[in-house]
């Protein structure tokens, strides 16, 4: 028998007899049991194979070389992915070997300090390494080059043909499955080649105690068939080798991806996410907007619409006209109307209702607490030119109306409200709500669902200063609350109601009385000093919950506040240069975190969310959040756009409970884009999951991530944002408590495709997915096929 293994070094091709396969039965004291039978080939018993190139080399002494040079050297886009490495990766298993003892010992070790002892009891054992069920990446047959591993020969020779080694495949799992059967067998014969050692550059004996490395290379493998996962790899033994050998450094060569591209991180960025924690439901209404069209509702599946902003403060719904305030000069003005001799049926307000209510979205109406409306149809100036004299600003269509300010700096203050508006109170706000019930129904029967009150009533004295001169303090603020609330209630008790719709920093903790008193308010602002010293939302919120407790009425169903954030060229503006961008991206922290220093005049961390939970929680429990108004700017901007979706990501991941852009983006702008990524990213209709999971990204600054799950089909969603506009990112996800899903979408929307969302199926397995610059990145994990 040797002199034949021999010969066959010299040059002769021996074909093998066929040797029958393994028995399924093992002795239970010295064997490892199979969970299952596996199809394996029988050993030295091959169907169509790779031919071995035969050597007239003699037999070597044991200085000299066993093996060939590494080839995974010769690759550069190789990447080693490992199998055993001191200890079983993960995602592998041994559980399937049979018919052999193996243990993890040190006293041999070709690297670090372990190896895989091997002891076979009879012929045709097998060392079977596989893939998990719960492994959390599959490896695809594409991206495998091939599979290496050092072997000790243990106290004496190994023959090249002492050894095979087999890789196996599925097209139906990536993972090694029982009765897998779905890799046809060509001939009648198993599908996966055995391959023994002297095809695989081991064109000597091994000699005792020598390790050499055993590479296979799948494209080698040119008789094997066509399959789409590598599941595992074996290595069985002949009947001349029924004693210890060793293993360590078991690899799957893998295609690097990254190979040659210029990447933001040297290494790929994880991305962690968990099933399992941190749940909680994110609220469709996050995805709201102000004045948004019918088209843009109906195509971005807006869920709620605000009517909302300084013009609705002084809206008149009986004449359907407005006064727009220091907006636009302090002007009465109606809006567009057919018929006028028709309202109040008609007015711009019943339009709004109505369209919103025709594509299911909600409807947030703005109700008027100033005690004042708009006096007629007519055009007014609250800052009359011909009355009031020479002013800095005139209206461009109107020279007439002044912005309420004379040449020389100075403000008008001798204004006569009448001039614009009439006084009103309960009764006026009494005939809408009626009216608003009649037309539309009540709040659970499909009308007007939220209702706000009004509109950032702290900066009245400057907003609407021609009526309203006078500073709004804390006890103004609660009064008209609870006189238009309760009213609100009464009316229609399953309507939600909003406030105190204040406009940002400053006014969450003083009045306009605070700011009204002087420079440096905050030092010793009076009208906070004698409500508590207690911040004027905390304040509010306080007496509200203790107006429940005395009535037994919840008056305010959503502590409503605005932000825009106050850095130089962010909230409104024009997407600006390189540094105003990344300034853009980064102010979204100020959202949530409590480490960011907010980089405007406010100087300290806002977290704005988190305190406003705290808040609530400790003034005023169960009672929502929510941001009727915020914007971020460059909405025709892939900048803009990021920032969008790492907005909506935040208020789904911090548990926002309503909010609403201002102001509605054109439909195909960027900043639309970014809404559809989340709510009709494949055109069908397709959402971000409504359950948030935890995720993290190693850096959120330069890579957000936000993942949910879908309460109905179990989808989970993975929103990757790339705030990098120069280079991509390497990302490596670690997936844990979800089951392996049947596919992955990705939809795409980045700087090289602004018109539209593409998409790709792919595997998010592979070691490292590439996220191109300034992209945002769906991926959509499907239980169903």
């Amino acid at each position: 028998m040797k002199q034949a293994r021999q010969l066959f070094a010299l040059g002769v091709v021996l074909l093998s007899l066929l040797i029958s396969c393994r028995q399924d039965t093992a002795d239970p004291e010295v064997t490892i049991e199979p969970v299952s039978t596996p199809t394996l080939h029988p050993l030295f018993s091959h169907g169509p194979t790779a031919e071995p190139q035969p050597t007239s080399t003699p037999r070597p002494t044991r200085e000299e070389p066993v093996s060939a040079p590494p080839r995974v050297d010769a690759y550069e886009n190789a990447k080693e992915l490992p199998v055993f490495s001191d200890e079983l990766a993960p995602n592998w298993s041994l559980d399937i070997s049979w018919d052999l003892d193996y243990e993890i010992v040190s006293d041999v070790a070709h690297s670090g300090t372990n190896s895989i002892k091997v002891t076979p009891k009879k012929e045709e054992a097998g060392l079977y390494f596989t893939v998990k069920e719960d492994a959390n990446r599959a490896y695809s047959r594409d991206e495998v080059l091939g599979i290496s591993f050092w072997l000790y020969s243990g106290e004496d020779i190994i023959e090249t043909d002492d050894l095979a080694v087999t890789v196996t495949g599925s097209n139906q799992y990536p993972y090694w499955a029982s009765g897998d059967d779905s890799v046809p067998s060509p001939d009648d014969l198993p599908p996966f080649s055995e391959t023994r050692l002297y095809y695989l550059n081991i064109n000597r004996d091994i000699p005792a105690e020598t390790w050499v490395l055993v590479e296979l290379w799948l494209d080698d493998r040119e008789f094997d068939p066509v399959y789409e996962y590598v599941t595992g790899l074996y290595i069985k033994n002949d009947a001349d080798l029924i004693r210890p050998f060793y293993v360590d450094d078991v690899n799957i060569i893998t295609l690097d991806p990254l190979s040659g591209v210029e990447t933001a991180t040297e290494s790929p960025l994880l991305i962690a996410v968990d099933a399992e924690r941190d749940v909680r439901p994110i609220s469709p209404l996050i995805y709201g907007m102000n004045f948004a069209s019918p088209d843009l509702v109906q195509e971005l599946q807006i869920p709620v619409n605000r009517w909302g902003g300084n013009a609705t403060t002084r809206y008149n719904w009986q004449i359907d006209a407005t006064n727009r305030g220091a907006d636009w000069y302090f002007m009465n003005t109606p809006n567009e109307n057919e018929n006028p001799d028709a309202l109040p049926a008609g007015s711009a307000s019943d339009g709004f209702i109505a369209a919103n209510q025709g594509i299911d979205a909600e409807t947030i109406l703005t109700i008027p607490i100033i005690g004042w409306t708009a006096k007629n149809r007519e055009i007014n100036c609250g800052f009359s030119v011909e009355k009031y004299g020479e002013q800095a600003e005139v209206a461009p269509d109107n020279e007439d109306c002044g912005n309420g300010i004379r040449p020389d700096g100075t403000l008008i203050t001798d204004t006569v409200a009448t001039d614009t508006s009439l006084a009103v109170g309960e009764n006026f706000t009494q005939q809408w709500l009626d009216y608003l019930q009649r037309e539309f129904g009540q709040a659970d029967d499909g009308g007007v669902k939220f209702y706000s009150l009004d509109n950032e009533p702290t900066l009245w004295n400057v907003t609407h200063r021609d009526i309203h001169p006078e500073p709004v303090g804390y006890d103004e603020l609660l009064n008209r609350t609870e006189q238009y609330a309760a009213l609100i209630k009464e009316t229609d008790p399953t309507a939600q109601v909003l406030g105190p719709v204040l406009w940002g920093w400053t006014a969450y903790f003083y009045s306009g009385i605070d700011v009204a008193s002087g420079e440096n308010y905050w030092r010793n602002p009076p009208d906070q000093s004698e409500h508590e010293d207690l911040p004027l939302v905390a304040w509010y919120l306080q007496e509200l919950n203790a107006y429940e407790e005395t009535n037994g009425t919840r008056l305010l169903d959503y502590f409503d506040l605005h932000y825009y954030p106050q850095a130089d060229g962010i909230a409104l503006q024009p997407v600006g240069d390189a540094a105003n961008q990344a300034l853009r991206l980064r102010s979204t922290r100020s959202l949530w975190d409590p480490t960011y220093v907010d980089e405007s005049w406010i100087d300290e961390p806002v977290q704005l969310i988190p305190r406003m939970r705290e808040w609530v929680d400790t003034y005023y429990p169960e009672t929502k959040i929510a941001i009727s108004e915020y914007n971020w700017g460059a909405a025709d901007d892939i900048n803009g756009a990021l920032t969008q979706a790492d907005v909506l990501g935040i208020f789904g991941r911090e548990g926002v409970d309503l909010a609403t852009l201002w102001e509605s983006p054109d439909v195909d702008s960027p900043l639309a884009y970014a809404f559809r990524m989340f709510r009709n990213y494949d055109g069908q209709n397709g959402k971000f999951g409504d359950t948030a999971v935890w995720s993290t990204s190693e850096n959120q600054d330069l890579v957000s991530v936000y993942s949910a799950l879908d309460s109905e089909t179990g989808s989970l969603y993975i929103m990757l944002i790339n705030k990098d506009p120069d280079l991509p990112v390497a990302t490596r996800f670690q997936i844990e408590n979800f089951p392996r899903p049947q596919s992955v979408t990705l939809y795409r929307y980045d700087a090289d495709n602004l018109d539209e969302i593409v998409s790709e199926t792919i595997d998010l397995n592979t070691e490292s997915v590439l996220l191109p610059p300034y992209s945002i990145n769906l991926y959509v994990l499907s239980l169903e096929d």
